[in-house]
């Protein structure tokens, strides 16, 4: 078990020994002129070789001073990318970081040409934000957006090199101390843990160790938090199993499933997109990402993407555990208003037998709206009828009374 360690070890006497490790300018606006011209004023940091004071260090620490941030929050409207800035500085100044990390992102929607330096910042911080949330492969994103921006930013190769470290990735960060020393020839600190680096690994390699023993390690606790019913904690371990290991598509599938069964679904679209945008993706994976993207594109309302994506499925290689594919998409016709694509969809999931009290009765919502009112009629007797579904059962019933009684259409999706 020691042998796994041996990052930490090292790290001890490199990352710390290193003087000026990270270097980088947080922006602090002197004045409300400064903020309409973007002129800004630079304080320097050193972290302590630690990578979550590393990650604070490159935020903007440099909000000392809050009643100069209270005086500018009077001064700029809160609808603009600088009024937003500042308040997710304030939220970074009380450790806020979720919520900084949402006006960040909401900063970088805004940015619109306001300059090269403005928009570094803003994916530095990004970036660093991501990382204290341990959030690393959206992090490691983050900060190559920063050198897309700036090539020549040696600090962020070195924040890099410290994340493939905090996630045993040796020779990804391996290679960014070797860009950083490009930039940088003359720090002999860099170079000195270059090549400790290099030597302890061959040692371990040679023993019959290595640093990949570790994510073994993340695996076993994923599935030990699983056994015992923890399944956030299980998300957890996978996705820093995945900080590490991005392309286990596998892996990143089984996270999004949990994510969706734990209703986190901003998380399953996340993981569901990355499958879907790499290239090492199998069909089944491919199909089955698409499949679980418009389950929580439906959960979160969205019926345009919801429909687009069940529409992609149903092009390709379907797996037979794809439940009710042609109902989801109809109710997603029907909430489009798409009502001769959603009666095309009911139809085809009552003759495939899925979902068929629902479907009956979804279908005559279409044709009552369309004013086709003999099969609307017929659909909704059938649908009462039934007794598949108590609630649909019950829904049929009410509108079916709402009509006779009342001459109320009460229209109810479900």
């Amino acid at each position: 078990m020691e042998s796994t360690k041996w990052y930490k070890r090292i790290s001890k006497k490199i990352f710390s020994r290193v003087t000026a490790v990270i270097i980088i300018a947080a922006i602090l606006f002197s004045s409300v002129a400064a903020l309409a011209h973007g002129s800004r004023t630079t304080l320097e940091y050193t972290p302590d070789g630690d990578i979550e004071n590393s990650a604070e260090n490159i935020l903007a620490k440099n909000i000392l001073h809050q009643n100069m941030f209270d005086y500018i929050m009077t001064a700029v409207p809160q609808n603009t990318l600088w009024g937003v800035y500042k308040t997710a500085c304030n939220q970074i100044a009380r450790s806020n970081f979720k919520s900084a990390l949402e006006n960040i992102d909401k900063c970088i929607g805004l940015y619109a040409g306001e300059g090269e330096e403005v928009l570094v910042d803003l994916w530095i911080k990004k970036g660093s934000l991501h990382t204290l949330l341990k959030e690393y492969d959206k992090a490691i994103a983050a900060f190559d957006k920063v050198l897309e921006e700036d090539p020549q930013n040696a600090e962020v190769l070195l924040i890099k090199a410290q994340v493939y470290y905090e996630t045993a990735q040796f020779n990804r960060m391996c290679a960014s101390l070797e860009k950083y020393l490009i930039l940088r020839p003359d720090d002999t600190g860099v170079a000195s843990l270059l090549e400790s680096l290099r030597r302890e690994h061959e040692k371990f390699r040679v023993s019959g160790t290595s640093p990949e023993k570790k994510l073994i390690d993340i695996l076993t606790k994923a599935q030990t938090s699983a056994d015992s019913g923890d399944f956030e904690g299980m998300i957890g371990y996978c996705e820093e199993y995945l900080a590490a290991a991005p392309d286990d598509l596998p892996v990143r599938l089984l996270t999004a499933q949990v994510s969706f069964a734990t209703e986190d679904y901003e998380k399953t679209l996340y993981h569901c997109e990355y499958i879907l945008n790499t290239e090492k993706n199998s069909e089944e994976e491919n199909s089955e990402a698409e499949f679980l993207l418009a389950s929580a594109y439906l959960q979160l309302s969205d019926f345009t993407s919801a429909e687009a994506s069940l529409t992609r499925v149903l092009a390709g290689p379907q797996p037979e555990d794809f439940p009710d594919i042609y109902y989801f998409r109809g109710i997603c016709r029907l909430a489009l208003e798409d009502y001769d694509g959603a009666i095309d969809d009911f139809t085809e999931s009552i003759m495939a037998e899925q979902a068929i009290q629902a479907s009956i009765f979804n279908r005559s919502i279409c044709y009552l709206i369309k004013e086709l009112l003999p099969q609307g009629m017929e659909d909704l007797k059938r649908a009462a009828d039934m007794d598949d579904d108590e609630d649909v059962k019950q829904q049929a019933i009410l509108l079916l009374d709402g009509i006779k009684n009342e001459g109320e259409q009460v229209i109810v999706v479900q």
